[in-house]
C-alpha cells in the first residue's frame, strides 16, 4: 500500500490523488457509475506504475477487504480485472474473490 506522509492511503484517497475526472454523463445510480470509473482508474493508475498497476490493484482490493471496506474493494478487484484483461494472464488476484 502507498504511504504518503506516513498514514496509508485508502482507495477513496488514492482515487482522489489520481484526480479521476468525472464521467462525462450523469449515472442514474452509483452502479452504472461504478464501471466506468474502474475503466478510469485502471488507465491512470496503469499510466502511473506501468506493469506493476494490476500487482497494486489486487493488494489493494486484499487491504480493503481485510479493512472491511467492501466499496473500496470491489473497484479495486474491477480495476485488477480491467488490468487483467488488457495485459493478459494476471495471477495475484485476491483469494477471497477468485472463481
Amino acid at each position: 500500500m502507498a504511504m504518503k506522509g506516513g498514514v496509508k492511503d485508502s482507495g477513496r484517497a488514492m482515487v482522489r490523488r489520481l484526480r479521476v475526472p468525472p464521467a462525462r454523463h450523469a449515472p442514474r445510480d452509483a452502479v452504472a457509475d461504478a464501471e466506468p470509473m474502474a475503466v478510469r482508474l485502471a488507465a491512470r493508475l496503469s499510466a502511473k506504475l506501468g506493469r506493476q498497476a494490476g500487482a497494486s490493484a489486487a493488494q489493494r482490493s486484499r487491504s480493503a477487504l481485510a479493512r472491511g471496506d467492501l466499496a473500496a474493494a470491489d473497484l479495486y478487484h474491477a480495476v485488477s480485472v480491467i488490468l487483467r484483461d488488457r495485459d493478459g494472464v494476471f495471477s495475484r488476484m485476491p483469494r477471497d474473490v477468485r472463481h
